[in-house]
Order: structure tokens, then C-alpha cells, then sequence
């Protein structure tokens, strides 16, 4: 069995504050602790946020088609200039 999250790859890192209700936390802990218990490998809640946004960014397409447009269309204005 393994989660949708899978194994933790460290990056170099910025700071992001923000606030979350209490059912969020309790799902992020019990997250924690499948994560724990399927990989062996212990991990704060607050390391999973950041790789629980990137999974969702990555899992949505009009999104990704949005991006590679707007990268696009700079292109053609860097080249026009």
C-alpha cells in the first residue's frame, strides 16, 4: 500500500505562513502517522503542506495548460521585442 504522497525529497526551502482550522490539523496528523506507519519514516505535519499543495498544483491540468500558455505567449512578447 503506499499514500498519493509519496516518499519526502528535500529541496531548498522558503518561509510561508498561514492559518488552518482544526479539522485540517487533525487530518494532517492523522496523515502523519499513516505516512509513519505505511513508509516507516516519522514526519511533521507542518513538512507534508508544502508536498500536499505541489501534489495538487501538479494534478491540475487547466492549470498546467494556464502556465504553459502564459510561458508561451511571454516568448512570442521576448521575441516581438
Amino acid at each position: 500500500m503506499s499514500l498519493k504522497l509519496g516518499p519526502i525529497k528535500k529541496e531548498k526551502e522558503v518561509k510561508l505562513s498561514c492559518r488552518i482550522v482544526e479539522s485540517l490539523e487533525q487530518d494532517l496528523k492523522s496523515y502523519a502517522e499513516a505516512y509513519q506507519d505505511i513508509y516507516g519514516t516519522s514526519v511533521e505535519k507542518e513538512e507534508l503542506v508544502p508536498l500536499i499543495l505541489q501534489q495538487f498544483l501538479d494534478s491540475d491540468r487547466k492549470f498546467k495548460n494556464w502556465r504553459k500558455e502564459q510561458k508561451k505567449n511571454a516568448a512570442v512578447r521576448t521575441a516581438e521585442a
